[in-house]
């Protein structure tokens, strides 16, 4: 086997994944937060509402229902809940839970369902 020379260029933080989430994944989050109408709400207006509607949860509530919603069956409340927390007190927590294929699932819903 050949071995290969990997060079880094340059290094910059991703905020946003443009395609990562679909109107689906924003619906399915209303619906589990309980908000009304949501059929009635454009396509421009379902981000806005679920961020009014997660800011209202808090940070920990939030992410861990954001979580529960990319996870799925692939983490139990209590491992969610670590997460969460690890993430808010400003740890690497994708080195705690390193498993590659949940990190796509976090970031992409095509992902969902390949475990």
């Amino acid at each position: 086997m050949k071995p290969y020379l990997v060079k880094v260029l340059e290094l910059k933080k991703a905020y946003d994944l443009p395609g990562s989430w679909q109107d689906n994944d924003y619906r399915d989050l209303l619906e589990r937060l309980e908000i009304d109408d949501i059929d009635e709400l454009s396509s421009g207006d379902l981000l806005d509402i679920l961020l009014m509607a997660l800011q209202d949860l808090g940070p920990e509530d939030a992410a861990d229902l954001v979580l529960a919603h990319k996870l799925q069956t692939s983490s139990t409340p209590g491992s969610r809940r670590n997460l969460v927390e690890d993430l808010l007190e400003g740890q690497r927590a994708w080195e705690q839970f390193a498993d590659i294929r949940l990190h796509a699932r976090i970031f992409t819903p095509e992902s969902i369902g390949c475990i």
